[in-house]
């Protein structure tokens, strides 16, 4: 019988929609197995902001789930968990007024029993202010133009991105 249950749940959460949750006995006791669905949205909360002005010491980053995804009544994704990020492209300001520029790439989401759970990868990426059309006149007129430096670029501090889950994933819930 706990055979047929876990085959019926499994063949049965495609067409779940926005989630499926199947209870099956294991070891005399009642435990859940929450499927989350391919495609289930996150909204994930940049914390902290990147700037472009100093070099990061790391290339993998730790943002947070900004609100909590309850599936069937069953939270999957508590607010405040971790989301892995990593730093694709970096490139500080530099001169003759060329801006900075930053790339940020999310790839995973911390479920509730503590596995990452994979991402469609989601590009977070912005560009300081070029200053070429201050520096090159200068350049050419006074020669100042070669120490003018473009703007640093900026990731801002609470700003929200929505990701969505790459694939299908059950976890057992107690």
């Amino acid at each position: 019988m706990k055979y047929l249950i876990g085959v019926l749940c499994v063949l049965l959460a495609p067409l779940g929609g926005a989630g499926v949750l199947c209870v099956s006995a294991v070891n005399e006791a009642s435990a859940q197995t929450v499927v989350i669905p391919e495609k289930t949205e996150v909204k994930v909360l940049i914390d902290p902001g990147l700037t472009t002005a100093n070099e990061p010491k790391k290339r993998t980053l730790y943002f947070k789930v900004a609100e909590s995804v309850a599936l069937f009544d069953v939270v999957v994704f508590e607010e405040g968990a971790s989301v892995k990020a990593t730093i694709t492209k970096f490139k500080k300001r530099g001169y003759l007024g060329k801006p900075g520029k930053i790339a940020v790439t999310i790839e995973a989401v911390q479920a509730q029993d503590g596995t990452f759970i994979p991402v469609r990868p989601i590009r977070i990426s912005h560009q300081g202010k070029s200053q070429k059309t201050i520096a090159l006149p200068l350049l050419l007129l006074l020669g100042a133009g070669y120490f003018i430096k473009g703007g640093a670029a900026t990731i801002p501090q609470g700003e929200t991105v929505v990701v969505a889950t790459k694939e299908r994933y059950f976890f057992k819930r107690d």
